[in-house]
């Protein structure tokens, strides 16, 4: 799961891979992960949308099939959900606060040069 977690996995084929019956496979997997499979997917795929929305601009329709989502609504309100605002609010607020770091350094640059 942690490897394929940018494909439509469902619980069924993971379950039937592990050879253990849904609810065992549930309560193993949550007792040793600390998450049930699919909030540790959903964690996972988010974790992955947040470093594409920091190092790219792809259209949010784009991350949200790349990341395993079905579409781009259910990508943004799991989005939100996880991170208490919406995808292109936090790729705003990353690019500014790299913008204000690489601002700062080169002002704390050309201090050190004078």
């Amino acid at each position: 799961m942690a490897q394929n977690y940018t494909r439509p996995i469902q619980l069924g084929d993971v379950v039937a891979a592990s050879g253990m019956s849904r609810r065992g496979f549930v309560k193993a997997f949550s007792r040793h992960v600390g998450h049930a499979p699919g909030s540790f997917m959903r964690e996972a795929r988010i974790e992955f949308a947040k470093r594409l929305l920091i190092e790219l601009d792809l259209p949010l329709k784009t991350i949200a099939t790349v990341i395993g989502f079905r579409s781009e609504n259910t990508f943004c309100i799991a989005f939100h959900r996880a991170t208490g605002m919406s995808p292109k609010r936090f790729q705003r607020q990353a690019w500014l606060s790299a913008y204000r770091t690489a601002e700062a350094r080169q002002i704390s640059n050309s201090n050190q040069s004078s």
